[in-house]
């Protein structure tokens, strides 16, 4: 009788044991990706800068699977941790550099009149990159001649503004 009690416990234990483990594994945590989601001309209500101000883009990323670690001066392959670091950005196939701390905003340096190819990738703390890489998908940016702002609301603090570059049209929220 003994035995037959101690088996049945032996058997409801391991049954609980299996049933705990398979309900309790983790999930898979996301694959690392970066989507670059904005991308629009800056203003100023200086004319003498408009021309030059305007032909500097303000570009926006989503990044998800990927935590951004803070600027650390001399970061070394020691610093770097699983699924962490920074992001950088890429004009026309040449790196601005990484972007430091938990911004998903960077700006680009002047952008002449043309086309444009931009991407962001991921970086590791110590300016490497991941094992594979993680690139966004490209974007082509048309710059014309001369962008053309003006302001279209005003409610206190923060203007409103419509930027036309080309074919495009952006709205813009400017605080002063």
């Amino acid at each position: 009788m003994r035995s037959r009690i101690a088996v049945a416990i032996a058997l409801g234990a391991s049954a609980a044991a299996a049933v705990a483990w398979t309900r309790d594994a983790p999930p898979a945590p996301p694959a690392p990706s970066i989507k670059i989601v904005d991308v629009r001309p800056l203003w100023t209500p200086d004319a003498g800068l408009r021309d030059f101000v305007t032909h500097v883009a303000k570009v926006r990323v989503a990044i998800t699977g990927w935590g951004l670690l803070p600027y650390h001066p001399g970061a070394s392959a020691r610093d770097n941790r699983p699924h962490a670091g920074h992001w950088r950005l890429y004009l026309d196939g040449y790196s601005l550099g990484d972007t430091q701390g938990r911004s998903t905003v960077s700006y680009t340096t002047y952008l002449p009149p043309g086309t444009h190819w931009l991407a962001a990738e991921l970086s590791n703390a110590d300016g490497t990159s991941p094992r594979p890489p993680v690139w966004s998908e490209p974007v082509t940016v048309d710059v014309p001649r001369v962008v053309r702002c003006w302001q279209t609301g005003w409610r206190g603090p923060i203007r409103r503004l419509t930027c036309r570059t080309g074919t495009e049209k952006h709205e813009v929220k400017a605080r002063g």
